[in-house]
C-alpha cells in the first residue's frame, strides 16, 4: 500500500485503516467522506455531540456545514481534506474527539478480520513505524496511534508536521522481559522507552522514637 501524498497524521491513519474496517458488514462506507462520518461515529462516545458554547463559536458558517452528529460545525468539504492528510483537525474539534475517543470501540472493529488480513495490515503499518509484537496486539497499537494523533491535534500540534518522526513506534511492553530493562542516568530504560527513576530515599541518621512507639503499640493491640 502506498503512503498518502498528504502531510498530516490523521490522513495517514485513515488511509491505512480504511481497507480493513470499512464495508457493509461493519456499516462503514468505503468512500472517503462517508468513511470519515461513519468511522468516527462508531468510535466516539455519543456524548461527544454535547459540545460547549465555546466550541460552537468555531462552527463553519458555510452552506455545506454539518449540522448534527460528531462532525457538527465542520464543513463537509473538509472531511476529504482530513482523509487525504492535507488539512489538520481544528484544535476545538480534535479536543472533542480526544476527550470522547473510545479505544475499546476502535479495537472491536478488528474482531472479525481474518488472520491473513491482519497479518497484511501488520506489514502495512510497519511502513509507518507502527509495530505490534503480535497480531493480537495490533488493535491496541492502532487505537493508541489514533489516541496520540488526536491528543497532538487537540494541543494544536501534529505528529508529522511538528517533526515527531513519520509516526512514533508504539512499543508494547507487556511481554518485555525484565532482564532487558536497566537504570542509567537517572532513568529506567525499557526497550526504546525511558522514564525518570527517582533514587531510593536515604534512611534517617537516627531513629524516630515516636514512630517506633506507635508501631510497638499497634503490634501489642493486634
Amino acid at each position: 500500500m502506498d503512503k498518502p501524498n498528504g502531510t498530516y497524521a490523521l490522513g495517514v491513519f485513515c488511509t491505512f485503516v480504511r481497507p480493513y474496517v470499512s464495508g457493509e458488514s461493519r456499516g462503514i462506507s468505503t468512500q472517503k467522506k462517508g468513511f470519515m462520518k461513519d468511522f468516527f461515529d462508531v468510535i466516539l462516545e455519543s456524548s461527544t455531540t454535547d459540545t460547549s458554547d465555546v466550541n460552537k463559536r468555531h462552527y463553519s458558517k458555510a452552506k455545506t456545514a454539518i449540522n448534527e452528529g460528531v462532525w457538527e460545525g465542520i464543513n463537509q468539504t473538509d472531511l476529504v481534506k482530513f482523509f487525504n492528510g492535507c488539512r489538520k483537525l481544528p484544535q476545538w474539534k480534535a479536543s472533542e474527539f480526544f476527550q470522547h475517543l473510545d479505544k475499546a470501540r476502535v479495537e472491536s472493529l478488528f474482531d472479525d478480520i481474518g488472520i491473513d488480513a491482519l497479518s497484511q495490515f501488520q506489514r502495512c503499518l510497519g511502513q509507518v513505524n507502527i509495530k505490534a509484537p503480535s497480531i493480537d496486539k495490533l488493535p491496541s497499537a492502532v487505537s493508541t496511534w489514533l489516541f496520540e494523533i488526536l491528543e497532538a491535534n487537540a494541543d494544536n500540534r501534529d505528529l508529522l508536521v511538528d517533526g515527531t518522526a513519520f509516526q512514533p513506534e508504539f512499543e508494547l511492553l507487556d511481554d518485555l522481559p525484565l532482564a532487558e530493562g536497566h537504570i542509567s542516568s537517572g532513568k529506567l530504560h525499557l526497550g526504546r522507552s525511558a522514564v525518570a527513576w527517582r533514587k531510593s530515599p536515604s534512611p534517617p541518621e537516627s531513629p524516630d522514637f515516636n514512630v517506633e512507639r506507635t508501631y510497638l503499640a499497634q503490634m501489642e493491640s493486634a
